[in-house]
């Protein structure tokens, strides 16, 4: 790890305040996996990085990661992309275009800089908590990230069933880390909680980027876990984040081949029974690049690969809508569906 104490971030139209870095770095290459030791302030974490194996080739992409003090000033008016409020709670996110990478703000509470030498720098603001940052990062910013490289990035779950995944994909509040946790309580190994990211391989594989799980209270309860083993995700949100170690909970830390996908229909939907009934490809598609982690949407070259790699899942991949109440107990009622649906598909 880098021994340096303080290192000042350089850039042509912007500058940060003084950072100090705490001695760190991470690196992403292509290869099944790595464990990466990072630190932030005087604790250390410990994440699962899956990056895409790509046999063909021979370079090493890789990500640094900086964390200092201090809030970005601007230099220049910059290109504003995006902004959003979630609806899990996070503040108001801001994706602004800066001449050598991305500004992703979350007003009074961080900046992240994806810069385009692979480096990712955060400067919080005062008096954060390390798990909000350590949310933040994990869940928001290097997905968008890895997006950026050219990955297809999914906002979805998954699971392990018999040697393959299966994949939760649907809006935020829909209940897919629930029906993830229950899962995992009943024996699967956890492939992903909130992101996934899949190669268009042959076969077709999905990844987490790290072991755990994000659930409401009220989730946390319904599904068993015990209260010891859930701490905070971030100051701002009553959110739990389910503490898994990967070395020995039930956690698949390798791409695992992705058998098809379940698109989570409304809890707004007035249902009393479930059902899992197949969609189209053309339909496919749209839900696709609906739940697509992207950094810059107004990148065209970049928008037409992520179309064209989408389309190819599309075709790939079968997908299914389930639909079913949105009750704790009928949780096992559509286990026991999934389980038997995946039974009968190819």
């Amino acid at each position: 790890m880098a021994q340096s104490a303080v290192r000042h971030a350089e850039a042509q139209k912007w500058t940060l305040k003084v950072i100090p870095v705490l001695d760190w770095e991470w690196t992403i290459r292509d290869h099944d996996q790595l464990m990466s030791l990072y630190r932030f302030c005087d604790r250390d974490f410990r994440i699962d990085l899956i990056p895409e194996q790509n046999e063909s080739s021979v370079e090493t992409s890789s990500m640094r990661f900086v964390l200092g003090c201090g809030r970005l000033v601007m230099r220049q008016s910059v290109a504003l992309h995006s902004h959003q409020y979630t609806a899990t709670g996070d503040p108001l996110v801001s994706i602004l275009g800066l001449s050598n990478g991305y500004l992703i703000r979350f007003p009074d509470v961080a900046d992240f800089t994806v810069l385009d030498n692979d480096e990712i720098q955060c400067s919080p603001a005062p008096d954060i908590p390390e798990h909000t940052l350590e949310h933040l990062l994990y869940d928001h910013v290097i997905p968008r990230a890895l997006s950026h490289k050219g990955r297809t990035v999914l906002h979805a779950a998954a699971v392990e069933v018999n040697g393959h995944a299966i994949a939760f994909l649907g809006d935020t509040g829909w209940g897919k880390s629930t029906l993830t946790a229950s899962f995992w309580r009943a024996g699967h190994a956890l492939v992903s909680d909130d992101c996934v990211v899949i190669s268009n391989t042959e076969p077709i594989t999905a990844a987490g980027i790290y072991p755990g799980m994000r659930l409401w209270p009220d989730s946390v309860l319904a599904v068993g876990v015990p209260a010891d083993e859930s701490t905070p995700m971030a100051h701002y949100s009553s959110k739990r984040r389910i503490v898994v170690d990967a070395e020995q909970d039930d956690v698949q830390t390798a791409p695992v081949p992705l058998q098809q996908v379940y698109l989570l229909a409304s809890p707004d939907d007035d249902v009393t029974t479930i059902s899992i009934t197949e969609t189209l490809p053309h339909e496919r598609v749209i839900h696709y690049l609906e739940h697509a982690f992207r950094l810059d949407p107004t990148d065209r070259a970049r928008n037409a690969a992520e179309f064209e790699r989408l389309t190819q899942l599309a075709e790939r991949l079968p997908m299914y809508r389930l639909q079913y109440p949105r009750r704790y107990d009928v949780l096992p009622d559509v286990r026991t569906a999934i389980l038997a649906h995946v039974a009968s598909t190819p």
